[in-house]
């Protein structure tokens, strides 16, 4: 098995040479790119310790990762999975939870697992 692992965001993700942010935590200019960078590379390092291969759509804040491509490279990569890592924001105090998405039936069982897995 090899997981695409793909922490969203980052340079060039919408538009060619512009850094994409995401969400930005207002008071402490806490860009959603660089924690889901930093989820991506855990979640690597745990999947490689368990003996699955990885591939990361990125894994830095430089070099570009238009999200038009991302599917494709992990596609190209050989790729049996893509999980897409992203933070909400919402200025609400009652927002608060774990959401996953899934693309297919087949798919729902892992989505189920590391949304509850989040939860705990």
């Amino acid at each position: 098995m090899k997981v695409c692992v793909d922490p969203g965001h980052g340079m060039s993700n919408a538009t060619a040479g512009v850094f994409d942010p995401g969400a930005v935590h207002n008071a402490s200019g806490t860009r959603e790119a660089d924690v889901v960078l930093a989820l991506g590379m855990q979640l690597k390092t745990i999947l490689e310790a368990r003996g699955i291969e990885v591939f990361m759509t990125r894994v830095n804040n430089t070099s570009p990762t238009p999200v038009g491509k991302r599917a494709g490279r992990a596609e190209a990569a050989g790729c049996d999975m893509l999980v897409s890592i992203h933070l909400n924001s919402f200025n609400s105090p009652s927002a608060k939870g774990v959401e996953a998405l899934y693309r297919d039936d087949p798919d729902e069982a892992l989505a189920t697992k590391m949304r509850d897995a989040l939860k705990t």
